[in-house]
């Protein structure tokens, strides 16, 4: 999407009639309200004014701020009704005056993506998310027993969460979200999906819509989902593992030996900020259930091995960074 007039001939084409504003509080929970689909040229020049004690937890100091769609995020809902159907966009927080907001944090990613091309350099990212998945009651409630009792890589009949991975997935591409594979992981019930790589924003705003999308699809399944770090103490753990490329002046430095400087300095960074990275990336108490259990990593290091802190492996003929404390949870609240 490129202009505001291809926006509309698409929401026309589409039978659009309801738009969700979607953006992420600062516990990074995503929230979301809806507007009907005629009223978006206005949106998109004046924003929606929302009151920011959603995003201060602060309701004796009640301020204004205002939602703009990215108009490059604009995608429907294959699961909501065909017709009359619903978009959603991912917003951008902005002050009433248009100036920018301290609650973005889409922003604070966009300027780290800005001082890098200062220095020719540009990343791009691929998340492999894990999630189990629950039975529920006869009132939708989650249960503790998982859908199946399969493990590592399993197939039917053995990993009965085939139909849905397939469902999410398929969902995600009509999305415009390319998975790159999806297989039953080694917990009861514990699903894997991993995605290909892309640029650091773009990487962010799919991985919140694939939540989403996890959610809502095993729900329509009779599911409950869970991004939980240890919802099972006496099994596997949900770990996020974030998988960087980096290259300056387009060619990646884990590939080249004229950056690989660069790269061991960047990895010697990570390191370095390895004690405040694992408090951001593992920020609920169910977190530290997981760390150095069932193979998550139990120690700041830098190795070959499958369940280091970080390692360089190898797809395709490239390395790349893989980055391996991290839990789904990063800094949400919410399972």
């Amino acid at each position: 999407m490129t202009n505001n007039e291809e926006l509309k001939d698409f929401i026309a084409e589409n039978d659009v009639k309801f738009i969700r504003l979607s953006f992420v509080d600062l516990d990074g929970t995503q929230k979301n309200v809806a507007v009907m689909a005629d009223v978006i040229d206005d949106i998109l020049q004046n924003g929606l004014t929302i009151d920011s004690s959603i995003l201060e937890n602060n309701s004796e100091k009640v301020k204004e701020v205002c939602l703009f769609p990215d108009i490059n995020t604009l995608h429907i809902l294959p699961w909501r009704p065909q017709h009359g159907r619903v978009a959603r966009f991912i917003c951008d927080i902005k002050n009433v005056d248009k100036s920018n907001s301290v609650f973005d944090s889409r922003l604070v990613l966009k300027n780290v993506i800005s001082e890098l091309k200062e220095y020719n350099l540009s990343v791009n990212i691929g998340t492999d998310s894990e999630f189990y998945l629950f039975k529920t009651d006869d009132q939708t409630n989650p249960t503790k027993q998982t859908l199946d009792n399969a493990g590592y890589l399993d197939v039917s009949p053995l990993d009965k969460s085939e139909n849905v991975r397939r469902e999410i997935c398929l969902t995600l591409e009509e999305m415009n979200i390319k998975p790159l594979s999806s297989h039953h992981e080694k917990g009861p019930g514990q699903n894997e999906i991993k995605f290909i790589r892309t640029g650091a924003l773009n990487a962010c705003d799919n991985y919140i819509i694939f939540k989403s999308v996890v959610k809502a699809i095993s729900t329509r399944n009779g599911l409950f989902a869970s991004f939980m770090p240890k919802p099972l103490m006496d099994n596997y753990g949900n770990g996020l593992s974030l998988n960087f490329d980096i290259a300056k002046n387009n060619v990646s430095i884990f590939n080249n030996e004229e950056n690989k400087d660069l790269a061991e300095n960047f990895i010697a960074g990570v390191l370095n900020r390895s004690l405040a990275g694992t408090i951001l990336f593992n920020s609920f108490p169910n977190s530290f259930n997981r760390i150095g259990n069932f193979n998550a990593p139990s120690v700041i290091d830098f190795s070959q091995n499958v369940d280091s802190f970080i390692r360089l492996s190898h797809k395709n003929g490239r390395k790349r960074l893989e980055f391996k404390s991290c839990d789904n949870l990063i800094n949400e609240s919410t399972f």
